[in-house]
């Protein structure tokens, strides 16, 4: 069945330079056993092939396979961007824009559309880049004007802070005189100009908003009980509340009509509040 043959058979990793760095290529071991069992179920008569089968089998089970050499790719090193300078955002351009006109006069910047914006992103990006040459054309002198270019962008400074960014080595802000701490209290007035600090809307709770109401109204009407803040009112008391509310108060708008809502709900409810 198969040919006779006194020579060892070249195993397979013979043919592998062994100059060359090599991997171990780990194979499961039930393929093993499983070849094993297929082998011993042919009642092959041949000794020779039966015991070249079995060492074939061992010589799978430890493939070595050269590794390749991979070239590392040269990192090219970033260059940092040492100009210091106040920059602005469009949402500055625009309250620039609407500076000195009434409230009620200017646009929603959160509603505003895209293309309503992008006006504003234009002139801010313009901005930027007269800013970044004057900063160029003046870094590296060290002088104490170049310190009014210097800036976090989105938050104001004070004259101490641009002072600890620009002091000499030895120098201590308790040392200055009065005239010298008012004149680096100008310079940061100077940065601070053109920053424009959005504020965040405050999140408005209505449920507990309208709950402090009701437990003001409450207190003064019964003067002489206590009743629970919102934060240690019984669970059952605010689930009760936060169902008053969604039913009658979320879709009413005037102010009158919501604040009498609220005064009846606390006369109905107050028992549970009671501390």
């Amino acid at each position: 069945m198969f040919p006779k043959t006194s020579k060892r058979q070249p195993t397979m990793s013979a043919t592998i330079n062994t100059s060359e760095k090599l991997s171990i290529v780990k194979i499961d071991p039930r393929i093993k056993v499983k070849m094993q069992q297929l082998v011993a179920s042919k009642d092959l008569e041949d000794n020779e092939a039966v015991d070249f089968l079995m060492e074939f089998i061992e010589e799978c089970m430890k493939i070595e396979v050269p590794r390749e050499k991979r070239e590392k790719k040269e990192e090219v090193p970033k260059e940092k961007d040492n100009v210091k300078f106040s920059k602005v955002s469009a949402y500055n351009m625009f309250k620039r824009a609407y500076k000195g006109v009434k409230k009620d006069d200017i646009p929603d910047w959160k509603s505003m559309s895209d293309e309503d914006k992008s006006q504003y992103i234009v002139m801010a990006e313009e901005e930027n880049a007269k800013r970044r040459e004057k900063a160029e054309s003046g870094s590296g002198s060290g002088s104490e004007t170049d310190a009014t270019s210097v800036s976090s962008g989105t938050r104001k400074t004070s004259g101490y802070h641009l002072f600890l960014k620009n002091k000499n080595k030895g120098e201590k802000w308790s040392d200055l005189s009065d005239d010298a701490k008012e004149e680096w209290k100008l310079k940061a007035e100077e940065v601070n100009k053109d920053i424009v600090v959005e504020k965040k809307p405050k999140e408005v709770n209505p449920v507990k908003e309208s709950y402090d109401i009701a437990l003001r109204y409450i207190r003064k009407k019964y003067s002489g009980d206590k009743f629970h803040p919102w934060k240690t009112l019984p669970l059952s008391s605010k689930q009760n509340w936060n169902e008053f509310v969604t039913d009658k108060l979320l879709s009413v708008t005037d102010k009158q009509l919501k604040k009498e809502l609220i005064v009846a709900g606390a006369d109905t409810l107050f028992e549970e509040w009671r501390n």
